[in-house]
């Protein structure tokens, strides 16, 4: 039977295929885990974490992130991302330039380590207040803000590497 909660997961499948295509950064793993938090929502399947978050889409953010540790996506994750390379750009326009930019930015975050890297995504990308994150990855509010801290700074400290591309995206750390 197809309840209010349910409905609303559906109408938020937009956001949570984004915000998977973010974290695995690939299309077939994204759908894999799009479907397997779906599975779980629809089926009332949600850890301890996931139940305390009030609306269906922090829920299914809550069992994306869960699934995403528990079925190991995010070490073949992690291993892949050592394979990848920079993007290497000469800067002759500035369309390559912000391009470029964009590029080592997405690398630079890609790179942190999981424990970072979903609550930015979540905070930055998605929106989500630190508190709602917190409920989301069953952390305290004040445990995020330091994670996504930290974060930002990391990013930072990587992309200073690259002055060259820094007016694209400082407004993007800021």
């Amino acid at each position: 039977m197809i309840n209010q909660d349910s409905l609303a997961g559906i109408e938020s499948l937009p956001r949570i295929w984004a915000f998977a295509l973010r974290l695995t950064e690939q299309e077939r793993d994204a759908e894999r885990l799009v479907a397997q938090a779906c599975r779980r929502f629809m089926a009332g399947d949600w850890s301890s974490s996931a139940s305390r978050c009030l609306r269906p889409l922090h829920r299914l953010f809550s069992i994306m992130a869960a699934v995403w540790l528990e079925e190991g996506y995010a070490q073949r994750h992690a291993r892949m991302r050592s394979l990848e390379g920079e993007c290497v750009c000469d800067g002759s326009c500035d369309r390559l330039a912000t391009h470029c930019a964009h590029c080592l930015l997405r690398h630079a975050v890609s790179s942190l380590p999981d424990a970072q890297r979903v609550p930015m995504l979540l905070v930055l990308v998605e929106g989500l207040s630190y508190a709602e994150a917190g409920d989301v990855l069953a952390m305290s509010k004040s445990d995020v803000a330091d994670v996504v801290a930290q974060g930002r700074a990391t990013v930072a400290g990587m992309l200073s590497k690259h002055r060259q591309y820094r007016g694209a995206w400082q407004s993007e750390l800021c």
